[in-house]
């Protein structure tokens, strides 16, 4: 039990290491929770708009969206060098990657899958992106 906290601990100084700066830190917390809020918004205006609200709703996801486009261009533009490559590589990565996801998706779709896939690329690109961030701090370590 005591082991396995250690390793815990190990992985999280291991990745941490590989985010910069407390600042840097400090503005990926920021990015991440601004996504967690989008999503949030999202999900609630989408709701409401179903269930007959206004559709100026779509407003409040859109204006924390560039809130968080806005924070994640400040936190490339000040960090150092190294964070910033690790960074872009990620978004490399994501973007493929949600390119053939979404692909396959609309594949499925095309072939007759009951499931409407259409709302499904935001999240698609949202969870490469994380995975990609993720992927990309660990080979780095």
């Amino acid at each position: 039990m005591v082991k396995e906290a250690s390793e815990q601990r190990g992985l999280l100084r291991t990745l941490a290491s590989c985010m910069g700066t407390e600042a840097d830190r400090r503005n990926q917390i920021l990015v991440a929770g601004g996504i967690i809020l989008w999503a949030l918004a999202s999900t609630i205006s989408n709701e409401m708009m179903q269930r007959g609200a206004s559709v100026w709703l779509v407003l409040i996801p859109a204006v924390v969206a560039i809130g968080v486009v806005l924070a994640y261009a400040r936190f490339l533009r000040e960090t150092d060098e190294y964070v910033r490559l690790l960074q872009y590589q990620g978004l490399a990565l994501a973007f493929g990657l949600s390119i053939f996801i979404v692909s396959l998706l609309e594949s499925l779709q095309k072939a007759g899958h009951p499931h409407d896939f259409a709302n499904e690329s935001a999240t698609v690109m949202l969870l490469s992106w994380a995975a990609a961030q993720f992927f990309v701090a660990w080979r780095h370590r």
